[in-house]
């Protein structure tokens, strides 16, 4: 089923941005969303073992790719011409923004929750439920292996956020055992450990930088989005936000915004030089998993859904920002 929305004769109460357009073509969560770094696509990764591809302007729904697992995550190659799926089986596949797939990867693990495609093109991090991450070649299908995570610091090894510094050179990587890494891209090293102080429950969520790299917004199921010096290691900020934990951060292009979202079902946008909220956008019916925003800051995208495959609006919400 697809369902194209206009926004414009649904627009949500209260929302500080309107609401351009809701995309409806999954049966299940909307786990993961990126635009494409020209702008003129958006892929979502789903509960229901597909990832959809979007035109953006035409609001046409390009291709829907299968995954033999839940889709969890989904990540563009700079050109464009790519996308990579982490899905809940023991591969990662590489298609093409047709839908043709292009390379699969076998992992051997259970599942991957989280993907990445390095800034500079070459390299695919991906995260796996068995505490490691995979640095693949995405064209020649070989990879290395990285030990991160035992479990023993939280509740499981699941690796469920992986994200690249603008610059390529550090991997941040969270997860179920509620502590945030600072690897090395290269040598694979662990440089820092993020621990959130105080005692609860802290899965790493979702992991976004600065677009200068020198920061590191972590959201975490205390319903907190700490924000830490990536070069220091040192807290600076901790933002409470309603409803539960926070799975979803996003930083605008030029550095200014800071969006999150989680099971409280609204989106909070942020001023992110001291984290009051300039809006509020309101209009999922079930938790928020994911936001992107588009290549030139325009748009915002957020995708939702329940834990099973059937339940909730299962949507993509695209809201203009245009003349914040």
């Amino acid at each position: 089923m697809v369902v194209v929305a206009d926004g414009a004769a649904q627009h949500p109460p209260g929302s500080a941005f309107p609401l351009d357009v809701e995309l409806v073509a999954h049966r299940g969560a909307v786990n993961s969303i990126a635009f494409s770094p020209d702008g003129r696509l958006l892929a979502a990764a789903g509960a229901d073992r597909q990832c959809s591809l979007w035109n953006v302007e035409s609001r046409e729904l390009v291709a829907a790719v299968e995954t033999a697992g839940a889709a969890w995550g989904v990540s563009w190659a700079p050109d464009s011409k790519r996308i990579a799926v982490a899905s809940l089986d023991s591969k990662f596949r590489i298609f093409s923004s047709d839908g043709t797939l292009v390379r699969e990867f076998d992992h051997g693990a259970s599942g991957a929750y989280s993907i990445a495609w390095a800034p500079h093109g070459s390299e695919l991090a991906c995260g796996l439920s068995s505490g490691v991450v995979i640095l693949a070649d995405p064209g020649t299908g070989d990879f290395r292996e990285i030990a991160v995570s035992d479990g023993s610091e939280g509740l499981s090894t699941q690796i469920i956020a992986v994200s690249w510094s603008p610059d390529g050179r550090f991997l941040a990587v969270g997860g179920m055992d509620f502590v945030t890494r600072i690897l090395d891209s290269r040598s694979g090293e662990i440089l820092r450990e993020l621990r959130a102080p105080g005692s609860g429950r802290k899965d790493v969520n979702g992991l976004t930088w600065s677009p200068d790299g020198s920061l590191l917004a972590v959201c975490q199921q205390d319903g907190r989005v700490r924000i830490w010096d990536a070069d220091s290691g040192t807290l600076k900020a901790a933002w409470v936000q309603g409803g539960g934990w926070i799975r979803a951060g996003a930083w605008s292009p030029d550095g200014k915004l800071l969006a999150t979202a989680g099971n409280g079902r609204e989106v909070l946008v942020r001023d992110a030089s001291d984290g009051s909220v300039l809006a509020v956008l309101p209009g999922h019916r079930s938790p928020i998993w994911t936001l992107a925003w588009s290549p030139d800051g325009r748009k915002l995208a957020s995708g939702s859904g329940m834990y099973s495959t059937g339940g909730g609006d299962c949507s993509i919400r695209i809201w203009d920002v245009v003349g914040r």
